[in-house]
């Protein structure tokens, strides 16, 4: 809103101009002054409203790429939430079928009797967590075997871990 003095402008040639004249009447607190304001212009066409523009959004529409990237992280949320479930039961389960396993145990993310190398990514488990995943690679791909090819080797990953999660993958300690 723009307010001006009276006095420095003619009342008819604003309005030429396009401006809506018009007087604020206030309490005098001291000397009266006379204030005008500008008013946006009416717009003819279509627009809605009345013909007026429309303000801006102050939440403005989120893009495709914006709802996309929402949908994503959703869905990822969720199958990290479900991973975060599957772990305490299957880390319940562990601990009922092997009661006198204790402590921690380093795990090799590739076992290595299916090709992991010695010095390859390990993670600290329980132990009782740890013999569960033991034997999970065991039924997928028995000792004496050989190593599988590449790709059996990474569907025997894939099954292991959607059923037993790596609890630091998923953001949990073990």
């Amino acid at each position: 809103m723009v307010l001006l003095e009276w006095e420095q402008w003619d009342e008819e040639a604003l309005e030429a101009a396009g401006w809506n004249v018009s007087f604020v009447e206030e309490e005098p607190v001291g000397e009266v002054e006379p204030v005008m304001a500008r008013r946006p212009l009416r717009r003819g066409g279509r627009g809605g409203l009345g013909g007026r523009t429309q303000p801006p959004l102050l939440n403005p529409r989120a893009t495709p790429e914006e709802l996309a990237a929402r949908r994503r992280q959703t869905e990822e949320y969720l199958l990290l939430r479900q991973a975060r479930e599957r772990y305490h039961q299957a880390l319940a389960e562990a601990r009922a079928r092997y009661p006198n396993h204790h402590g921690h145990q380093e795990h090799h993310f590739i076992p290595l009797y299916l090709g992991g190398p010695r010095n390859g990514v390990t993670y600290p488990l329980q132990s009782a967590y740890h013999q569960a995943i033991t034997q999970e690679f065991r039924r997928q791909w028995g000792y004496g075997q050989g190593q599988p090819r590449p790709e059996r080797l990474q569907q025997i990953l894939i099954e292991v871990y959607s059923r037993y999660p790596i609890p630091q993958l998923i953001g949990m300690s073990p």
